[in-house]
């Protein structure tokens, strides 16, 4: 085996270890410079050569992998690609040119490229995409293939006419390879080589978590213990809170999980931008989102095997005991803005005196004001998810409010 690349077609150059590309990544090729320094170009690629020996007299320039100017149809840019090289014992070769990826940053990558071939596909042997996921780009080859486990994308010949292929690939992928074999058989293409896909978010899944509600509407059929209930999870920095209703509404718990490493509290274990895992003691459950709309959580809980969803939850929390709230009235009084940073409004027809008392997660009283004007100053609230108890003489009611 020898580890081989290119700068411009025709010469080829010992290779160092590539650096890795990051995605999104894109190359067309068309900033390749006849008889320039065109490193640039193939810096995040390794070629591998396996098989016969290639005949350099075989009546023809290219050998391997090269970058070829002016041989697609109708056009005059550069390519990638491998001729239908001769080896001198007729076993035929066996190329590999890899690019050595971090894809790392997205959530879902899509990789996609143009092929075609312009010789009879009756002379076809193999053409081959690879991906891996543990590619050792340091290591350079094995005895039969570059180091890593490859897994087979696709194979086939190519069109006579440029073709897309579109892929799908896990964020874990760290290479793609395109591998040709064969002696004296076809030719094959390569251009327009892209990998994008929709990036992560920079915030981990509990800081995303804080601030929303998500609702479970929970049945038997669920799971052994479930039971006719409706769970209302609400996190906050300090813990977790569930609110539970049977199904008519008649409220029958209200318990706050706290996180931290004291007694009775639950350790964050794992918090990265695709989960959230807490423990207390050798029970775990893990929290992740279902789609990237994130308008749906799951949780595991591998001890017990159960798995449950719950949806995001934008109406107002039923049975908060804690802040003591039963709605009697002033249904039309409006919080804005809402989520709201220094500053809170109330819309209000009435010319009653109001008060209003702000609540956090916990229940715990925050700011407590009678007969309040527009604007009510709450720049001293952290970042959350509070309640605003609203009352007018007897009547009452709540509204849920987020500071930003």
């Amino acid at each position: 085996m020898k580890k081989i690349t290119f700068l411009i077609p025709f010469f080829l150059i010992n290779q160092v270890i590539s650096s890795q590309a990051v995605a999104p990544y894109s190359q067309d090729y068309n900033s390749v410079c006849a008889g320039c320094d065109n490193s640039a170009v193939v810096e995040n690629w390794d070629q591998y050569s396996y098989g016969s020996t290639t005949n350099t007299n075989d009546d023809d320039i290219w050998n391997g992998w090269s970058l070829n100017p002016g041989l697609a149809p109708g056009s005059n840019a550069y390519t990638l690609y491998h001729d239908d090289d001769v080896t001198f014992n007729g076993q035929g070769v066996d190329n590999w040119f890899v690019l050595h990826l971090d894809c790392s940053s997205l959530s879902e990558v899509y990789f996609s490229y143009d092929e075609f071939q312009t010789f009879d596909t009756s002379y076809y042997v193999f053409h081959g995409v690879y991906t891996s996921e543990n590619y050792d780009a340091a290591s350079g080859g094995a005895a039969s293939q570059p180091n890593g486990t490859w897994s087979l994308l696709r194979q086939g010949a190519a069109s006579l006419t440029p073709t897309t292929q579109t892929f799908t690939l896990p964020n874990t992928t760290t290479a793609i390879a395109f591998r040709f074999t064969g002696d004296w058989a076809d030719n094959w293409f390569i251009d327009n080589i892209s990998i994008s896909g929709e990036s992560l978010p920079d915030q981990t899944v509990f800081e995303r978590l804080q601030g929303n509600v998500y609702r479970q509407i929970e049945s038997p059929d669920d799971c052994g213990s479930c039971e006719e209930e409706i769970n209302y999870y609400m996190f906050s920095s300090d813990g977790l809170r569930i609110i539970g209703t049977e199904y008519d509404g008649t409220c029958e718990q209200d318990d706050f999980q706290p996180f931290g490493n004291g007694d009775g509290e639950a350790e964050i274990v794992s918090n990265t931008v695709n989960e959230f895992e807490y423990c207390l003691g050798f029970l775990c459950q893990t929290v992740t989102f279902t789609s990237n709309d994130e308008d749906e959580i799951q949780f595991d809980f591998p001890f017990f095997n159960q798995t449950w969803t719950a949806q995001l939850y934008e109406d107002e929390v039923p049975c908060l005991p804690s802040a003591g709230l039963n709605d009697y009235g002033l249904e039309n009084v409006k919080l804005f803005p809402n989520p709201a940073n220094d500053y809170l409004n109330l819309a209000n027809n009435s010319n009653k005196k109001i008060g209003v008392e702000i609540f956090d997660i916990h229940g715990k009283s925050i700011l407590n004001l009678d007969n309040v004007s527009n604007p009510i100053n709450i720049s001293k609230l952290k970042s959350g998810i509070y309640f605003a108890q609203i009352t007018s003489g007897i009547e009452k009611t709540t509204k849920k409010l987020i500071v930003n």
